[in-house]
C-alpha cells in the first residue's frame, strides 16, 4: 500500500446511512428466504406426523385431531414467526392464549394478569405436552438461527453494494433492511391466520402471530441488531481482502539494498536515463542532442548508441576513438608502446640494412645519420693525385670549430707578418 494515509471517512447519521431502495429489496428478500429455509424445516419435522395422521386413514379419531392442527401453509409462518420469539394465538374477550411451537409451551392471559397453564386445567396441559412433543427433530437452536443468518446477509449485500470503508458507517447501512423486513413481518401477521370452529361449536376462534410483537421485536430489533452485523462484517471483510497476506507480502516485496548480494550500498533513487534520440537526421553542421563531447568515461548512463540496431548508431561515427581521450589519463605502463615521448628523435624502428651495405652506425661511415656530427670537408677523405695529405696536425679548410676561429684569424695575420718578415730577413741577407 502507499505511504500517503488518507483521512478518515466523515461520520454520517443513522438516517443518512440508510439505503432505502435496496434495504426493501434485500429485506424483503430475506423474509421471503427465511420462509422457505423454516418450510424445510418444517418439512423435516412433521413428515412424521403427516405420515401417521395418514395411516389412521377415515377414522373418528383423525377427522378430530385434524380440527385442532393448522395447515402446512399456516404451520410454516407459525414456526416462522415463533423463530424470533413472536407467540401465536387467540384472543377471546378478556382471555387470551398464545402458543410457541418452537419452544413448547402455552401461555394463557387474562384480566390483564398472564400465567402458565395451571395443572387443573387438564386440557391446556395436555395442549402443552403435545406441542412439545410435535418438534424434537431439529434441534431449537437451528429454528432460532434461521432469523439470525438471512437477516445478515441480508445486510451484508446492502453495504457491500454501497461505498463505505468504515465499520461502524457500515452497520448503519446493514440496518436498512429493516424497510422491507417489517412492512412483511406486519403483513405476516394478517397472512398467516388459522381459523378454528369445533363442530357444534358456534365460537369461531382466529390464530395468528401477535401483531405489537410482530411489528416491534420482529420488525424492527431483529433487522437493526442483526442486519447491522451483516453490514460490519462487509466492511470489514473488504479491508482484509485489500490488506494482502503478510506473506504474501513479504513474498512480492522486493529484497532491499543490502539484501541484495554482492551490493554494500543503496541505489541512487532516480538512476540517471540516457536522453532520448531524436529520429531525424541531422542537419548540415548540427549536433544531435544524444551527442556528448565528453569521453565516455566523463558521462553518465550508458553510451550512445546503446541498445539500437547497428544501422541507428549515427552518433558512433561522430565520436573519435575512445583511446585518443584515455591515452592521457592511462598511467605510462598502459600507453600505447608504438608511441614514443616527445623527446624522442625518432618515430619509426631503424632499418635493416641491405646486402653489401655496411650498418648505419658502422665506423667509418660518411653518411649524414640522425643524431650523429656531420664530418668536416676533407676530414678523412682520400687526396687527390698531386695534394699532399693532411698531417695529424693539420686542421683542413673549411673547419669552423669555433674554438680555434681567433687562432686562424691570428695566423692570418701572423703569416702575413711572417711574410714581410721573411722579405726583410731575405733582404738583409
Amino acid at each position: 500500500m502507499s505511504g500517503v494515509q488518507r483521512p478518515p471517512p466523515a461520520r454520517r447519521g443513522l438516517a443518512s446511512a440508510i439505503d432505502p431502495k435496496r434495504g426493501a429489496i434485500f429485506g424483503a428478500g430475506a423474509w421471503a428466504f427465511g420462509v422457505v429455509v423454516t418450510a424445510v424445516l418444517s418439512w423435516i419435522e412433521f413428515r412424521q406426523t403427516a405420515s401417521a395422521l395418514e395411516s389412521m386413514g377415515g377414522s373418528g379419531e383423525a377427522e378430530q385431531l385434524s380440527e385442532f392442527l393448522p395447515s402446512a401453509f399456516d404451520t410454516v409462518g407459525f414456526m416462522f414467526y415463533n423463530a424470533h420469539f413472536v407467540n401465536v394465538g387467540f384472543d377471546f374477550g378478556v382471555v387470551g392464549m398464545w402458543m410457541n411451537f418452537v419452544r413448547g409451551n402455552v401461555e394463557v392471559t387474562g384480566l390483564g394478569v398472564g400465567q402458565t397453564a395451571p395443572g387443573g386445567m387438564g386440557w391446556l396441559t395436555e395442549l402443552e405436552r403435545m406441542i412439545d412433543g410435535l418438534v424434537g427433530t431439529v434441534p431449537t437452536v437451528v429454528w432460532l438461527l434461521v432469523p439470525v443468518v438471512t437477516l445478515a446477509w441480508g445486510g451484508y449485500m446492502v453495504t457491500a453494494r454501497n461505498d463505505v470503508t468504515d465499520p461502524v458507517a457500515g452497520a448503519k447501512t446493514g440496518t436498512s433492511v429493516v424497510v422491507g423486513y417489517a412492512a412483511l413481518a406486519v403483513a405476516g401477521t394478517f397472512l398467516f391466520t388459522w381459523r378454528l370452529s369445533p363442530s357444534g361449536e358456534v365460537v369461531e376462534l382466529t390464530i395468528r402471530p401477535q401483531l405489537t410483537v410482530a411489528a416491534a421485536l420482529m420488525g424492527v430489533v431483529y433487522p437493526v441488531v442483526f442486519g447491522g452485523v451483516g453490514g460490519w462484517v462487509a466492511v470489514r471483510r473488504n479491508d482484509d481482502e485489500a490488506r494482502p497476506d503478510p506473506a504474501e507480502r513479504q513474498r512480492r516485496q522486493p529484497p532491499g539494498p543490502q539484501e541484495r548480494p554482492g551490493n554494500s550500498r543503496s541505489p541512487p533513487a532516480n538512476p540517471p536515463r540516457p536522453p532520448a534520440e531524436d529520429p531525424r537526421p541531422p542537419a548540415n553542421g548540427q549536433r544531435q542532442p544524444t551527442d556528448d563531447p565528453r569521453p565516455p568515461a566523463d558521462r553518465q548512463g550508458p553510451p550512445a548508441g546503446t541498445g539500437r540496431p547497428p544501422g541507428n548508431r549515427r552518433d558512433e561515427a561522430r565520436r573519435p576513438p575512445d583511446r585518443d581521450h584515455d591515452a592521457s589519463r592511462r598511467p605510462p605502463a598502459q600507453r600505447d608502446p608504438e608511441r614514443r615521448d616527445a623527446g624522442s628523435t625518432s618515430r619509426r624502428p631503424a632499418r635493416r640494412p641491405r646486402d653489401g651495405e655496411r650498418p648505419a652506425d658502422a665506423p667509418g661511415d660518411d653518411r649524414p645519420r640522425p643524431g650523429r656530427e656531420r664530418p668536416s670537408p676533407g676530414r678523412d677523405r682520400t687526396p687527390e693525385p698531386g695534394q699532399r695529405p693532411p698531417e695529424s696536425g693539420d686542421r683542413p679548410a673549411g673547419d669552423d670549430d669555433p674554438q680555434d676561429g681567433s687562432a686562424d684569424r691570428s695566423s692570418e695575420l701572423g703569416g702575413e707578418g711572417g711574410d714581410d718578415d721573411g722579405r726583410s730577413g731575405e733582404r738583409g741577407v
